[in-house]
């Protein structure tokens, strides 16, 4: 349930209460609506199927997961419903491998770059970094989105590759606030870069740019924490 669905059925029991019943009755309409809305979206349909994929996954069932990862791509390809699907690092890591590598199969009847970031977040999470940057450099810089290039970088940096890291995510660097979680993860990315190539002065100049827009930004702690380790070297 949304926040904003959630304030419409308070804000109606809170008229009730105060017997302004007219108006109670035209929130609480207006919200039962809009949460019947939401409910049968596609958005909240695909993401529904995703949710029932990771309960597969977590009995392993994959290949039940597999047919509910297709429904939910059938019906809606937001990058943000990837997320619904991935569990802990770490947990259930041999079902996830073997979900990544089926659906990595598919890649030749499925080949889009929401697809391609699909497979490449399960092997992320599955610490598979090499097939993260094989699967992501196949597709084409001009249809990177930020998504992608959060991934793709983060895997170049785990491997240690942090010029190539650095070469991508400057591609994408914002130049204005404020910023969006996705743009502040990418001025990390090359705040880490540049701290993986010694270049100090770089990577404290962009760990002051998230730290003025959002000084607890996650991942911005371990950065300053690079940076001095580097000085004492």
């Amino acid at each position: 349930m949304s926040l904003l669905i959630l304030i419409g059925y308070i804000a109606a029991g809170i008229l009730f209460i105060l017997r302004i019943h007219y108006v109670a009755i035209i929130v609480l309409d207006a919200t039962i609506i809009l949460h019947i809305f939401r409910m049968f979206s596609p958005k909240t349909r695909a993401i529904t199927r995703l949710l029932n994929a990771k309960r597969a996954i977590g009995r392993g069932d994959v290949e039940k997961a597999i047919k509910l990862v297709f429904n939910s791509i059938a019906i809606n390809t937001d990058e943000k419903n990837v997320n619904y699907i991935l569990d802990q690092p770490g947990k259930n890591k041999e079902h996830y491998f073997k979900l990544a590598f089926i659906l990595q199969n598919q890649l030749k009847e499925n080949d889009t770059p929401f697809f391609r970031y699909l497979v490449s977040s399960i092997f992320y999470n599955t610490g598979n970094m090499e097939k993260v940057v094989e699967i992501m450099q196949e597709i084409p810089e001009k249809d990177l989105s930020l998504k992608n290039a959060r991934v793709l970088g983060a895997a170049l940096m785990e491997l240690g590759k942090f010029k190539e890291a650095l070469a991508l995510f400057e591609k994408f660097d914002p130049k204005k606030a404020p910023f969006s979680p996705d743009e502040l993860a990418i001025i990390l990315g090359i705040g880490y870069s540049y701290a993986g190539i010694k270049n100090i002065k770089k990577a404290k100049e962009y760990y002051a740019r998230i730290a003025q827009s959002k000084p607890k930004f996650p991942g911005l702690s371990m950065l300053d924490s690079k940076i001095r380790e580097i000085e004492k070297l």
